[in-house]
């Protein structure tokens, strides 16, 4: 018989999974919120896994149970004591134990782009990674410290940036820019003040800010001053730490790359590499 598997994938904002038979055909899909044991408790991390578990067999009962394989790439989930977490969330919700592999969502979003071979894959959503892998199987990473450290060109730094633009203009008393206006019109209020407490409100922050990127991005398209420098400082910065990096790393000169690159962005803006 022929087994199925399901591949999970979380990041800093949500959580996707897919329970696949053993012909290859999806037979459910779920979502829950973010699963990042660095920000989240590891009870809101075992709550969320079981939900999205729960919502797969609940699709697909049969296909379930036939479950012998789950992969997990996960954002946090490249350090042991965040694999046991991830491991022990998933392991009790299934008749028979299937194998559980653990690894970070950068391998999740490599792979998915160059099925397994080598590359690279830069990575801007809720936070930014790079991350490569060489033909010698040689792993190595740029970035991905989070969002109190360095997540340069991430959502949530690009919306975090747009909300200082609001900030900033309400101090100086000045008249609302287009991009203050998203600001405000994203959060729902009427002046910058206001958006303190929603910000503020613990566990809420990074959820908070992250979708306002999207604002930002259209903003940009569309040509508004502020929301390109916005967008355009990280991507300069990030694209000189990366050719530094595939030189160092994997012994590629800046002028030449001779793995292939995947690259994922916040949406509505898209900036060549």
């Amino acid at each position: 018989m022929l087994h199925s598997l399901i591949a999970i994938d979380g990041g800093g904002t949500k959580t996707a999974a897919l329970l696949v038979d053993g012909n290859g055909n999806v037979q459910a899909e779920a979502l829950v919120s973010a699963t990042n044991p660095n920000s989240l408790s590891e009870e809101v991390v075992q709550s969320r896994i079981e939900a999205l578990l729960t919502k797969l067999k609940v699709q697909a009962e049969h296909a379930y149970e036939e479950v012998r394989f789950v992969f997990a790439g996960m954002a946090g989930g490249d350090r042991e004591p965040a694999k046991t977490v991830f491991k022990e969330a998933i392991r009790h919700h299934f008749s028979v134990e299937p194998t559980i592999y653990v690894d970070h969502d950068a391998v999740t979003a490599l792979y998915s782009g160059t099925y397994g071979q080598p590359g690279i894959a830069s990575i801007a959503g809720t936070g930014s990674i790079v991350f490569g892998v060489n033909e010698y199987g040689d792993r190595d990473r740029l970035g991905g410290w989070g969002y109190l450290l360095e997540d340069a060109g991430s959502g949530f730094e690009l919306g975090r940036q747009a909300v200082l633009h609001c900030m900033n203009e309400f101090d100086l008393k000045r008249v609302p820019s287009p991009l203050s206006e998203a600001v405000l019109a994203h959060f729902q209020v009427e002046r910058a003040n206001e958006l303190i407490s929603l910000i503020y409100e613990p566990g809420k922050t990074r959820e908070r800010i992250a979708p306002l990127s999207e604002q930002v991005c259209n903003l940009a398209v569309d040509g508004q001053p502020e929301a390109e420098r916005i967008v355009r400082e990280p991507h300069t910065k990030t694209q000189k730490l990366w050719s530094s990096w595939q030189n160092v790393c994997f012994n590629i000169p800046p002028t030449k790359s001779s793995l292939p690159a995947v690259c994922t962005k916040v949406s509505g803006y898209g900036a060549s590499f």
